[in-house]
């Protein structure tokens, strides 16, 4: 089924590659334009040391995040197995150094591989001294924290090394630290982890574990039953549970105190305090939940997301509910952070920062494989003074950076099958802001995209976004723009939807490159609903430092309707260097 599906997936993104850089050609040719002419100078504003590859080529280069948005959707799409999906998310961090680390048999395995990946962690902060390695961890639990909420101050110092006074770190001292982390430590100290976790649960079976607990080398064992079971735990700790509707509660998380849950079935219930249930901060956490219907509820930095570490969230099977607070559910800030689900019908529900999201020289991952999903994000925090009545989401596929001081990172949304709703506010589904790179991907169902603002393909101030729907009929909804394929300020903004009859409304979007950004808008085939009513819409672009940016919409097949009166089926035209096309 999964091979058939990939080779199903390679032959559509290969056949719709061609298919819209031939149409495309055609397109920029009628408007007296070129391929290169989309390859136009960004600026690059202030130069910084958290720079990776695949972000800086996204934003110059259009092509370049088309090709290898289509070839990362292969990658994920093959990656059936948490290690294949954390080699690929490393790969993309441009960390290619590793040897792997094969430690004992047994519990030995697990616990070797906890302790090897904890030393190889402390090696990320050997060039600093604890007065600085504190620092990072006092600003670290509040730093995505929203500016607006004063009680998040108490998140501050949560978790620390010493016992000396911290006061509260400014923006530049803090990433003048962070640029002296050695960060492929913090990389391979995961990539040792999960594949020794794997190795364990391939040659283990629920036969062979004894209930009980002990002690070893400074981490607490703890054994199950195929009845429940509840466990009232702190890091560092292990926990092997063969079966049973359990209970767990697990409690802060600790710098280089590792944790590890693997439970082989039930339905089961995790709650955990702030950095907990997967979320590692200075340390590697994981949870391995093979089967049942599971909720999980942790706090800030938890359900798949590493913060200057590692934290996976693997769920094999079952209709399953995870909430979060903020920084959770895939993702990733100097470390990587996964959520990978199996199961049917699922519920994702963050505060913001999460369900995909990427951070300064890391990368965050929700993959989900089956179901009718609902992705939920935000709905906590103000977007004052932009949006009053709004909030932030920041999430779904979404990256950011620190303007203008640090790129962020790589935030990838990942949903293979089901009739999905995704639902988010300002900032959110395939979009990024600052030196980052968003990347949403549904390969199949009727889907709905609900946002406010900056959402479904967007590239805000020196970014890029992408949204990639391959079949269904779909419902886009952005109250505002900049929207659904459209650059923002030296951006790239891309959406494409490969199958169906869809609808979109946004006030302004759909192929538009605002002051000097590339837009890109395809839908290929389906009869189409298009809802805009704001001037910079359906291909084109804004006057900005003395020239333009391009937007190309292009509709490559079905009967269309327009709210716009310019706009009709069978018809192309050309403002300046935006382009309107529609074949049919």
């Amino acid at each position: 089924m999964i091979y058939g599906l990939l080779i199903a997936l390679i032959s559509t993104l290969s056949l719709k590659d061609s298919v819209f850089m031939s149409n495309l050609d055609s397109v920029l040719t009628f408007a007296h334009l070129s391929r290169n002419d989309l390859l136009f100078e960004r600026k690059t504003f202030k130069e910084d040391s958290f720079h990776l590859p695949i972000i800086d080529s996204a934003i110059a280069n259009p092509f370049y995040l088309v090709r290898e948005s289509g070839s990362l959707a292969n990658y994920i799409n093959r990656d059936s197995t948490l290690p294949l999906l954390y080699r690929d998310a490393i790969r993309l961090l441009a960390f290619v150094k590793y040897k792997p680390q094969n430690i004992y048999s047994g519990v030995d395995s697990l616990i070797g591989a906890l302790l090897y990946a904890t030393q190889t962690l402390k090696m990320a902060f050997g060039g600093l001294n604890k007065y600085e390695q504190d620092s990072l961890l006092f600003e670290s639990t509040y730093l995505f924290a929203d500016e607006d909420d004063t009680t998040m101050r108490k998140k501050r110092g949560i978790i620390r090394l010493t016992e000396n006074k911290i006061d509260s770190v400014p923006g530049d001292r803090y990433l003048e630290i962070l640029s002296r982390v050695k960060r492929e430590y913090i990389y391979e100290a995961g990539l040792v982890f999960i594949e020794n976790v794997e190795e364990f649960l391939n040659n283990h079976n629920k036969s062979t574990f004894r209930k009980g607990k002990f002690k070893k080398d400074g981490i607490n064992v703890y054994v199950g039953s195929d009845s429940v079971d509840v466990y009232t735990v702190a890091p560092p700790f292990v926990i092997i549970d063969p079966g049973g509707d359990d209970k767990y509660y697990i409690e802060k998380g600790k710098a280089f105190a590792p944790s590890l849950i693997i439970d082989l079935g039930g339905n089961d219930v995790y709650e955990g305090d702030d950095v907990s249930l997967g979320g590692g901060l200075f340390s590697v956490s994981g949870i391995w939940d093979t089967k049942g219907n599971d909720t999980y509820k942790g706090g800030i930095i938890s359900l798949g997301s590493g913060l200057l570490g590692v934290g996976v969230l693997y769920d094999g099977g079952g209709e399953n509910v995870f909430k979060g607070a903020y920084f959770s559910e895939g993702a990733g800030f100097c470390g990587v952070g996964i959520l990978y689900s199996r199961g049917e019908d699922d519920y994702y529900s963050i505060w913001d920062f999460g369900e995909g999201f990427g951070g300064t020289w890391g990368i965050g991952i929700l993959k989900d494989e089956k179901g009718d999903d609902v992705y939920r994000a935000g709905f906590k925090f103000l977007h004052i003074p932009l949006l009053p009545h709004s909030t932030r989401s920041f999430a779904q596929g979404f990256a950011m950076g620190f303007r203008p001081d640090a790129h962020g990172g790589v935030g990838i949304l990942y949903d293979e099958r089901g009739n999905d709703q995704y639902i988010a506010e300002a900032f959110a589904q395939g979009t990024s802001y600052w030196k980052s790179l968003g990347l949403l991907f549904d390969l199949e169902g009727n889907d709905r995209y609900i946002a406010t603002e900056y959402a479904q393909g967007a590239g805000i101030h020196l970014a890029a976004g992408a949204l990639y729907d391959l079949k269904g009929d779909d419902h886009y909804f952005s109250r505002f723009g900049p929207s659904q394929g459209e650059g923002h300020d030296y951006s790239v903004g891309i959406l494409m939807d490969l199958k169906g009859d869809d609808v979109y409304h946004v006030s302004g979007g759909l192929g538009v490159g605002l002051y000097n950004s590339v837009g890109i808008f395809c839908d290929f085939e389906g009869n189409d609903v298009y809802s805009t009513y704001e001037k910079w819409g359906l291909g084109s672009v804004n006057p900005g430092r003395g020239t333009f940016g391009i937007g190309v919409f292009m509709d490559l097949g079905g009967i269309d309707h327009y709210m716009s009166r310019r706009r009709k089926n069978n018809l192309r035209t050309f403002e300046y260097s935006g382009v309107f096309y529609d074949r049919k």
